[in-house]
């Protein structure tokens, strides 16, 4: 019987060790500054604080760990180190923070940045990395865990589900 677990970002044990990580990273500024230098996910995936930090961690845990889930780990990983734990905006969605208000009256996010974001797919991890890491610098404030699941499954349902938050605050977005 194999009693190895599976990521899921909705039980109680996973978004602790990820978020337990992704705060270790407060202290340990070499690791944080090397996951921010990586220029994509595969950069993030030969990092010592990736390995023997976070899927060293999910191992020891019993999480089923092998080369596809630490692709979208890595993703996860790469962009999680870019917010400080006072980057953590829990009061609102992604989808919501880039339709909110921006300078002019206008959507933080344009409609045609955010339509190029919808427009990435499943298995575009380098292009989705870039673009969400874009986005993060553009709104500074990001939920981490909601970043992170994001990016983890990117798909259909994600990509849905921001259009419909997105477009129901930022109508007069194109």
């Amino acid at each position: 019987m194999n009693d190895e677990k599976n990521i899921d970002f909705r039980e109680q044990t996973f978004r602790e060790i990820l978020m337990g990580w992704w705060q270790s990273l407060e202290m340990d500024t070499g690791g944080r500054a090397e996951l921010r230098r990586a220029k994509s996910p595969d950069e993030v995936y030969v990092t010592r604080p990736f390995q023997a930090g976070l899927i060293r961690s999910l191992r020891d845990s019993g999480y089923k760990i092998n080369g596809a889930i630490m692709d979208r780990l890595a993703t996860s990983a790469g962009l999680m180190a870019h917010l400080r734990s006072g980057d953590n905006e829990s009061g609102q969605s992604i989808p919501e923070a880039m339709a909110a208000q921006g300078p002019g009256n206008r959507a933080r996010v344009s409609g045609l940045r955010f339509r190029r974001l919808m427009s990435i797919g499943d298995r575009e991890r380098n292009e989705l990395f870039l673009a969400l890491l874009r986005l993060i610098r553009l709104l500074k404030r990001v939920n981490v865990l909601e970043l992170a699941e994001a990016a983890y499954w990117w798909n259909d349902r994600i990509r849905k589900t921001w259009a419909v938050e997105y477009y129901s605050r930022a109508r007069d977005e194109k």
